[in-house]
């Protein structure tokens, strides 16, 4: 049986810290303070905190973004975890994902599990694609096995592999059979496995991985109503939305700004009013934040950043090759080349996942600190004394850049001369699917759940998973 070409992720990953900066319309950007707690009678007692109230929401105007050009605003058949931005305006997911990672009802209202390998899904009613169309089991049914069809090849299909067949009970029941138990399996169904789609948009465009590219018609709370190329997205507020009320925002306005200069330069004269992190250099923070009026929320995030050495290119076959470019990655290094954003990743699940060990925190597991003598005597070991000559894929955009040329000389500290090739986002993309690349620095958005999130990284069967080591096991 053919093998599924894998690509290999490195042990050395970075976890990065998700910035986005908001310009607010108006006032001077800043929160109230939560009022100091009160005294009581009692010298040693304090009343609780007054809780400070939930903000008013804002009805009406618009929102102008900074954002990219992406590959596909089709879920089923997009790649970057940037083009998530898009399609959760879009679409809603048959489950939903909650901010503390847990999982509610979505387009599905309910559900029963009969036994572990099948589950009923109870739908809302009264829902509606953006073309006018109903949203019912019948339109679940069309997602699912276009999403799961083999010939289809999207490169998340994996997320439903534990998915035989699905049966339309009536209008608004349908039944997942499973060919096994699946506790991931909502988690997923809150992601791009679980974006419903109108079927009328496959009838009209076809159902193809490239025909829905430029037309996302799901049933979210806005609807693209103009996508010009490298230049920008509207997307409307959908009026037959289910949720009443909702959106509170008139129109959303993406404006597709490849270059980091302009920007923040957008930001300052106030063209703009939210920036998406892809598009500012990490080290730019400081500048957005002398910005009257600007918020940058900080935190830890599911995502990270990982470099994946291509096991097809030969010097990368040998493990000792891959150990000693993980020793020679001064991590520390480059976070505090960002101004310290940003912090080690001990392994793939990160900080904020449920599953997420403390445990690896501790020194003792820290299995790459930067030691260039151990990377020298690694690559001796493994026959390349002199060190070899490799290509880094870099995109083009600040933090990736920066990335690459850090990589270059540290590398060049153990005799390994890399060199860049300087590709745009979605042709990097591609090159994670072909494994046409040597070495890649990439992000991964992360997932909720640790068992998608890992499936989506190791197994033989993922699309994300292009670097030729296939796990011991894969269950």
């Amino acid at each position: 049986m053919k093998r599924i070409s894998r690509l290999v992720i490195t042990a050395v990953s970075l976890m990065v810290i998700l910035a986005i900066i908001a310009f607010p319309g108006c006032g001077n950007g800043e929160e109230e303070p939560t009022p100091a707690p009160t005294q009581t009678a009692a010298p040693t007692q304090t009343a609780a905190p007054t809780p400070t109230p939930e903000p008013t929401p804002i009805v009406g105007g618009t929102l102008r973004i900074a954002a990219y050009e992406m590959e596909s605003l089709d879920p089923h058949a997009s790649t970057g975890g940037f083009e998530l931005n898009y399609h959760y305006q879009n679409f809603d997911t048959l489950v939903t994902m909650n901010p503390d990672m847990s999982t509610s009802p979505g387009l599905a209202e309910s559900w029963d599990m009969p036994d572990t390998t099948t589950i009923i899904f109870y739908l809302k009613e009264g829902v509606k694609f953006h073309d006018g169309t109903d949203f019912n089991a019948s339109a679940v049914k069309w997602n699912v096995e276009r999403f799961t069809d083999p010939e289809f090849q999207s490169p998340h299909a994996g997320m439903l592999a534990a998915v035989d067949s699905v049966e339309v009970i009536d209008d608004y029941t349908i039944q997942f059979n499973l060919n096994k138990q699946d506790v991931t399996i909502f988690a997923s169904l809150s992601d791009r496995a679980g974006m419903m789609i109108s079927p009328a948009a496959g009838e009209q465009y076809g159902r193809g991985r490239t025909d829905l590219y430029d037309h996302p018609i799901g049933t979210g709370p806005w609807m693209v109503t103009e996508y010009v190329h490298d230049s920008h997205i509207i997307m409307d507020r959908f009026p037959d939305y289910w949720d009443e009320g909702k959106p509170y925002l008139d129109r959303l306005e993406f404006r597709l700004i490849p270059e980091a200069a302009v920007v923040l330069a957008s930001l300052e004269a106030g063209t703009i009013d939210l920036i998406l992190p892809e598009t500012v250099a990490v080290e730019d923070l400081n500048r957005a934040l002398n910005i009257p009026g600007t918020k940058v929320p900080m935190g830890p995030a599911a995502g990270f950043s990982v470099v994946i050495l291509n096991h097809n290119f030969a010097p990368f076959s040998d493990v000792r090759v891959r150990e000693a470019l993980a020793w020679a990655w001064d991590r520390d290094a480059e976070i505090a080349s960002y101004g310290g954003v940003g912090t080690p990743e001990l392994g793939l699940l990160p900080v904020i996942s449920w599953a997420y060990n403390p445990e690896v925190e501790d020194p003792k597991y820290s299995k790459y600190p930067v030691d260039y003598d151990k990377a020298r005597q690694l690559l001796d070991a493994a026959g390349y004394p002199d060190g070899f000559d490799v290509t880094i894929k870099a995109i083009n955009t600040p933090d990736y850049l920066k990335r690459a040329e850090i990589l270059v000389d540290q590398w060049a500290k153990v005799d390994v001369n890399a060199t860049l090739d300087v590709v745009d986002l979605n042709a990097a993309l591609s090159s994670i699917f072909s494994g046409d690349f040597e070495v890649l620095p990439v992000n991964h958005s992360g997932r909720s759940d640790p068992g998608v999130h890992m499936a989506l990284l190791n197994h033989s069967n993922s699309g994300y998973n292009s670097a030729n080591i296939i796990p011991t096991s894969q269950e």
